[in-house]
């Protein structure tokens, strides 16, 4: 493990067997491992979790997404979080905050900084996180109008949400 909150959830990475350079970023809660990377296991998956907060975002970087951020769902890149013209390249994100600030390296111009982006606004499937003694809970599936709606919803706060290097 590489980073712990303070309910006791761990992130880091877990070797895998299948091929080389394989170990993927996972989730350590309740006395389960997830992997987060979501990426079939017939690829070559190279990813870690680095920092993790209260809610259990998971921040880290990976072969194919550079710098992420998990928050429950899957591994989004932090570089198409940001706006494209600014010139940022967000690499290794070390930590995050209760408040969503993400302490980060980032390239601009060939040059390395030290960044700190902050969540402009909340991820869509932001929940309150669940209590020390509650089981998790599993959503049902859902019908495919349902699907579709959801993923439009997704889409929208995606392309609404914005991170600002500070």
């Amino acid at each position: 493990a590489l980073a712990i909150n303070d309910r006791g959830q761990a992130t880091g990475y877990s070797s895998v067997p299948e091929g080389f350079r394989n170990r993927v970023a996972f989730l350590y809660s309740r006395g389960h491992l997830i992997d987060i990377d979501g990426r079939p296991t017939s690829e070559e998956r190279f990813s870690e979790g680095t920092g993790i907060n209260y809610r259990g975002h998971i921040v880290g970087n990976s072969n194919h997404l550079s710098g992420f951020i998990w928050r429950g769902k899957k591994m989004q890149s932090l570089n198409a979080l940001i706006n494209p013209a600014s010139g940022w390249d967000i690499r290794d994100p070390q930590a995050i905050n209760d408040a969503g600030q993400i302490a980060a390296n980032a390239f601009r111009n060939g040059v390395r900084y030290a960044v700190r982006l902050d969540l402009i606004k909340p991820h869509i499937d932001a929940v309150a996180p669940a209590e020390h003694d509650e089981e998790p809970s599993v959503e049902a599936p859902l019908s495919p109008e349902a699907a579709a709606k959801r993923a439009r919803e997704e889409a929208e706060g995606i392309a609404k949400e914005v991170v600002k290097p500070v």
